[in-house]
């Protein structure tokens, strides 16, 4: 993604946070949405000191974030 300048990602359905860990370690600048206040807790159990993540509770259709570069849903979040 570093050929479209893509440097802010909102991942909108980051559940237990895989891949917020995984874009993290690219060097990507994060934040994280979930509508399950619990897999947030999850994630934030995760989440090392040195990581500066934001992280929203909130469906993805209504939760309210700032401008981004690019915006990710994986998984079964649509489905």
């Amino acid at each position: 993604m570093k050929e479209y300048h893509v440097v802010i990602v909102l991942d909108f359905t980051c559940g237990a946070g895989s891949q917020v860990f995984w874009l993290k370690q690219k060097e990507f600048e994060i934040a994280s949405s979930d509508i399950s206040r619990s897999m947030l807790e999850i994630v934030k159990q995760k989440k090392l000191k040195y990581l500066k993540i934001k992280f929203l509770e909130g469906d993805f259709r209504t939760v309210h974030a700032a401008s981004f570069d690019a915006e990710i849903i994986i998984f079964n979040a649509i489905g």
